[in-house]
This record gives structure tokens, sequence and C-alpha cells, in this order.
């Protein structure tokens, strides 16, 4: 795992970057980064292994219990059930998760409250916006037992990219298969150079580049630098498309 997020951070990968290498999936959506307004870094890529909770039925007991002995330096992921965007936290329980638990980053699929004192902060959350009214402390109806393992199976021991245009997870099965989706990242990361040199420095336009594909014509005259010409050598070999 620690090769795999290793390699995110060495190439900065977004997570629109990762989301093409999953074939178009892999977003937790509607989670957006929330402002910062101390450090201003809000652009910034954080990627670590995905910490899993579940939050039902309008109460947040078993959020509370299960973040009591969340390991450190994880990405907290809150799930949700039937919650009807009601706030699912606030301030203290990141307060708690960031300072005592000293987890990485908070992503909410839901909404979280105390608007001032998180956007105050220079906490990392994630979440699908703000809600004054706040979930019960009272024992509720447990998160679907079934639907508890399915997200398991995908998110428990997975990786989580957050940057400012969402969250993306690889799945677990994927993070096992390391060599497997660092080949997709590759492909990824050099098709988007090769694409970013023929619309910026050739000049051609993005149906010539992304549609037609007219940079693995072997008989149209190109005009690559030595690195270009390599990795398209290399991207076509690999990949050919």
């Amino acid at each position: 795992m620690e090769e795999l997020i290793n390699y995110i951070y060495r190439n900065n990968i977004s997570t629109t970057f990762c989301s093409d290498a999953l074939d178009k999936h892999g977003v937790i959506p509607n989670c957006y980064r929330l402002k910062n307004r101390i450090n201003n870094n809000n652009n910034e890529i954080i990627c670590g292994q995905i910490y899993p909770v579940f939050v039902a039925n309008g109460s947040n007991f078993s959020l509370h219990y299960q973040v009591k002995e969340i390991p450190e330096n994880v990405i907290c992921v809150v799930f949700t059930y039937n919650i009807n965007q009601i706030s699912l936290l606030g301030s203290l329980v990141a307060d708690f998760l960031f300072k005592n638990r000293k987890i990485k980053a908070l992503v909410v699929h839901g909404f979280i409250r105390d608007a001032y004192e998180i956007e105050n902060s220079d906490y990392p959350i994630w979440s699908m916006g703000y809600n004054p009214i706040g979930c019960s402390n009272n024992k509720g109806p447990d998160f679907p037992k079934e639907e508890v393992q399915r997200l398991r199976d995908i998110y428990d021991k997975g990786i989580a990219i957050c940057d400012s245009c969402g969250v993306v997870a690889i799945p677990r099965y994927l993070v096992e298969e390391k060599e497997i989706m660092i080949d997709k990242l590759d492909k990824i990361r050099e098709r988007e150079l090769i694409w970013n040199h023929c619309i910026n420095v050739l000049g051609w336009d993005t149906y010539e580049t992304i549609i037609l594909k007219s940079y693995l014509n072997d008989k149209k005259e190109l005009k690559w630098d030595n690195y270009l010409e390599k990795l398209v050598k290399k991207y076509k070999k690999r990949y050919g498309n």
C-alpha cells in the first residue's frame, strides 16, 4: 500500500487522473473540499488508506462508537444511510479525529455543521455541505448489514485520493494488485503528457488529439522532442490507444 501511496504523491496523481485510470469510476459522489481560511491549502492532494465508518437512520450514536480508536494517519470515510441531509458531525468530532486520533483527512458522504469553526481550522475535510441541524445522539436502527459488508469489501483498506475536484477511491483489490494499478495510472499520466504536447505545443485541436489519436499514426509527420518521441513509442507499444 505504501508503495502505491508514494507513487501517487511522487507523480502528483489527481482525482481526475485516478478516475480515468479506473475507467471513469471510483468517485465518492458529491463530496467537496471545505474552505480553509488559515492555510489556504485547498488545492493540495491528500492520499491515504481508507478507514470506513457507517452512520444510519438519523443517529450518530454509531459514529461516536466507531471512531473511538480509529488508527492514526488514515482517511476516515463516513458512509450514510437514510440520513435525510441532517448533519453527522461538527467541530467537536473533527477536533477529536484530527487532534486526538491524528487522522490524515475526513470524508463525509453527507452534511456537517459548525461551518465557522471548521473553516477556521486547518483540517482537510470533504463533505456534501453544511446543515445546522444535527443527528440524534441516541441509538437508532443499524446501517443494513448487507450494505456494510458490500462497502467494506470495496473500501476497507482501499486508498482515497482527495483534492479540490473531489474524492476518488481505489478499491482494495487494486491496492492488493498494486502493479496493475500503477500500470493503469502510468497509462493515463503518459497519455496526458502526450495530449498536452499535441494541443499546447503542436497546436492540434482536441478532436485530432483525443478522438482521432493522430499521434499513433506512423505516417503522420510529428515534431517531438527526444523525451516525447520515446514516450509515444513506449505508449504505442504498451497500449496502442
